[in-house]
């Protein structure tokens, strides 16, 4: 059993010898992720914002705050269990493109690199216009999965763009002999602080917490709208492997993992073979030219695609690591694409 400790996602380690942090883990074990938001350490958080900020929060903020259900969701991919954080998270963006590339392995012709980046941005498109209510559930996937695939087989559709996002999450995966699995995601973000030390908590802030509920162009969090998040770490299980993944955020993310599972998975890649391998991405519109970019790290003859000459950390960079369950070897692969720097212990 692990104890996640997720602020999104930043905890001061350089601290872990220091009796406030140890009394702040000790408060936040005992007390669970209210006491961000109520009491002496709530207390503590709000009054140095305050003092960086006195526009930023209100006191109704922290004491008005429903954190998301601790949830996670699960798809079938091939031979394979998915598991995926289902607070908050793009796990439906992942599980349909999962769905569309197992559709394609079992058709007669596989979907193109350009069909696959399009793919993303029509689940993108889609999930935009429909309730979150209405998508949430497996069939409700599996259909629009089915649907996207054809339009993509018959139509030869133009781009179409992801929503433009940031991307600056890195993830850790370690395994351990006994077959415990342990991700651990490190995500800037700003708004709540990332640059400073609460007084005497130990805590740096970099906490979308899940954060405070309400959209992030805004100047306070209110409203009951939680912010999003990394889908990392994802959880996949086949009948000879167990292991986690993840990769830095922004558009690419469920791209590259969906990528991943699939040569891991469907195409019986070596772990570190399907972790080098070229990528392609939708990366949504160029926020300068306005024009959408597919982004490929290998040569590709369709004109619509931007050729990276080379792997690039555009593309995600990704950490896994887990065990084969049929001889108990641990394994761990990390592919730091380019000049970028990747971690697997």
């Amino acid at each position: 059993m692990m104890l996640q400790l997720q602020f999104n996602d930043r905890v001061a380690l350089s601290s872990c010898n220091r009796p406030f942090y140890r009394h702040t883990l000790a408060t936040l074990a005992r007390e669970g992720f209210s006491s961000m938001y109520q009491g002496l350490l709530a207390e503590q958080v709000f009054d140095l914002l305050s003092r960086c900020d006195p526009h930023l929060y209100t006191a109704g903020d922290f004491a008005d705050f429903v954190p998301n259900p601790s949830e996670v969701r699960s798809t079938r991919f091939m031979h394979a269990t998915v598991t995926a954080h289902g607070s908050n998270s793009p796990w439906k963006e992942l599980f349909l493109l999962l769905k569309i590339y197992q559709l394609s392995a079992q058709d007669t012709n596989l979907l193109t690199p350009a069909q696959l980046c399009t793919a993303a941005g029509l689940i993108d498109t889609w999930l935009a216009s429909q309730p979150a209510s209405d998508t949430g559930n497996e069939r409700t996937l599996d259909q629009q999965a089915a649907l996207i695939h054809q339009q993509l087989k018959q139509d030869n559709p133009e781009p179409v763009p992801q929503s433009c996002k940031t991307s600056h999450t890195i993830f850790m995966a370690c395994a351990a002999a006994d077959g415990t699995l342990t991700g651990i995601t490190n995500s800037i973000f700003t708004p709540l602080g990332s640059l400073f030390e609460i007084d005497n908590s130990g805590i740096i802030l970099s906490n979308r917490a899940f954060s405070f509920n309400g959209p992030h162009a805004c100047s306070t969090f209110k409203g009951r709208t939680a912010a999003s998040h990394t889908t990392n770490c994802v959880h996949v299980s086949t009948d000879h492997l167990e292991f986690i993944l993840g990769t830095s955020g922004g558009p690419v993310q469920s791209q590259t993992l969906a990528f991943i599972i699939y040569k891991i998975v469907a195409q019986n890649c070596p772990i570190q073979t399907a972790l080098a391998s070229p990528r392609c991405a939708n990366l949504g519109r160029h926020p300068k030219t306005g024009g959408i970019t597919y982004l490929s790290e290998a040569p590709q003859a369709d004109p619509v695609f931007t050729w990276t000459n080379g792997l690039s950390d555009k593309l995600g960079v990704v950490q896994l690591a887990g065990i084969n369950t049929l001889n108990g070897q641990v394994f761990a692969a990390a592919d730091p694409r380019g000049s970028g720097v990747a971690l697997a212990v």
